[in-house]
């Protein structure tokens, strides 16, 4: 994923500056709620997936009829996007379709 982030010089034109994010697998369930929810680690109010995303299927994928996949691949979304800035929370994208929702 490639982002783009505009910006103003001197001369007030307008230059762009690219951002390229890695995906990297994450391990297991854990280690993305203990990604999202940094504060709640090892406290009693740590959500579990289930409770988050229900089966953790894409419902955009389910209503589109997308059924030739075996997984739903989820992407967080950085700190520094739109998303997560303004909705200030954890967001994910589907990969397969670019559906986004809050985990």
């Amino acid at each position: 994923m490639l982002f783009v982030s505009l910006y103003c010089n001197q001369k007030h034109k307008i230059m762009a500056k690219f951002y390229q994010a890695v995906l990297k697998p994450m391990k297991n369930d854990k280690e993305v709620l203990e990604s999202a929810y940094p504060n709640l680690v090892d406290t009693k109010y740590m959500p579990t997936m289930k409770e988050r995303l229900g089966d953790a299927e894409c419902p955009n994928c389910k209503d589109e009829g997308i059924t030739n996949k075996k997984e739903t691949r989820w992407m967080m979304l950085a700190d520094e996007t739109v998303a997560v800035t303004q909705g200030g929370k954890a967001y994910i994208e589907c990969l397969d379709c670019g559906h986004t929702t809050h985990l």
